[in-house]
């Protein structure tokens, strides 16, 4: 019988955070962190974030950091990969070894594996791992067609008991017949065959989300998240900007510690690189990949369920410094603050 993990719903961390839980849920909650010590201290991060006001959670639409936590000890990713590895490999390795390295490497955590080190035991064993969400069975069916390893993520209640209990599972798909899809499922400690729609259901809990994995060099075709329905209000967009500006300067201060420095055109045998200017003297196409990299990680950070916002701030009108608004003397010349 597969061990169960103890789930905590994200809207009920919420509320556990916020303050507005109810007696049940802050019970359970409690009980949960007892046994699982990664549970706690998200929790206290949470609580952290929640109380200074810099990142508030917002039921996110990524689950990037959710965990695929099924079978005995979580280890369901674990055993899609040494699958995988078995049949690539061809190899007989006794299922410590990769566990050790699993959790050595911390991909494996004790509630279960992040769905962003999905594949790192692929990688480790050299193979070439993309990892992609919104995906379409007509992508899957494709990667399937040119013989990808992959890797699915579901809703473990939903495939099995045709109702969610918010349990992500791996299982990786082998192949499309007739509208079936047939998996190994590491839960079930075999293969099963599931119809499409069936598949399809349990697989949209976790936006489509694959990773796919191939024995030799793999077609790169970038499939960045889509967030072009993330809107940001104009503080949000005036930040980008010098976010824009210091990714720039990080870049640039990288090339300067390795030896570059400017030059009219590039050399990589001289080390000399038109770019290492100021940002301010960049073309507005230059500019364009810096700003694209910035106004994209902001609306990522959103559509992963977080808001940003700043903390709440005022100047002490004596000395000019940085205050909080809760404060009553300025904690810099001890004057007494002024407020609106």
């Amino acid at each position: 019988m597969s061990k169960q993990p103890t789930i905590i719903p994200q809207e009920v961390l919420d509320r556990y955070v916020n303050g507005t839980a109810s007696l049940e849920e802050i019970s359970a909650v409690s009980l949960a962190m007892s046994k699982d010590d990664n549970l706690k201290s998200l929790v206290s991060i949470l609580e952290d974030l929640h109380k200074n006001g810099v990142l508030s959670q917002d039921g996110g639409e990524i689950p990037m950091a959710s965990m695929a936590a099924m079978s005995e000890g979580n280890l369901c990713d674990v055993l899609c990969e040494q699958y995988i590895l078995r049949d690539y490999l061809k190899d007989v390795h006794e299922d410590d070894d990769y566990l050790a390295e699993a959790l050595n490497n911390c991909w494996l955590k004790e509630s279960g594996t992040p769905l962003h080190n999905m594949g790192r035991l692929l990688e480790h064993h050299g193979m070439s791992v993309s990892r992609r969400y919104d995906n379409t069975l007509e992508d899957l069916a494709q990667f399937l067609e040119d013989h990808k390893k992959l890797i699915a993520v579901v809703d473990y209640g939903q495939l099995w008991n045709k109702e969610s209990d918010g349990i992500f599972h791996a299982v990786v798909c082998l192949n499309i017949v007739d509208g079936v899809l047939r998996i190994f499922d590491p839960a079930a400690e075999g293969c099963g065959n599931y119809t499409v729609e069936e598949f399809i259901k349990a697989w949209n809990y976790s936006k489509n989300y694959l990773v796919i994995a191939s024995a030799g060099t793999m077609d790169y075709v970038p499939h960045p998240i889509d967030v072009s329905d993330v809107e940001l209000d104009d503080q949000l967009l005036e930040l980008t900007e010098a976010i824009a500006e210091n990714a720039h300067e990080v870049w640039a201060q990288a090339r300067k510690s390795e030896g570059w420095t400017f030059g009219p055109n590039r050399d990589d045998a001289m080390r000399q690189h038109p770019d290492m200017i100021p940002y301010s003297e960049l073309t507005e196409g230059e500019k364009y990949y810096d700003r694209a990299m910035a106004l994209n990680t902001i609306r990522l950070v959103k559509k992963l369920g977080f808001n940003i916002s700043r903390k709440n701030t005022a100047y002490c009108s004596h000395c000019g410094e940085f205050v909080s608004d809760a404060m009553k003397f300025c904690p810099n010349c001890g004057q007494k603050l002024e407020k609106d």
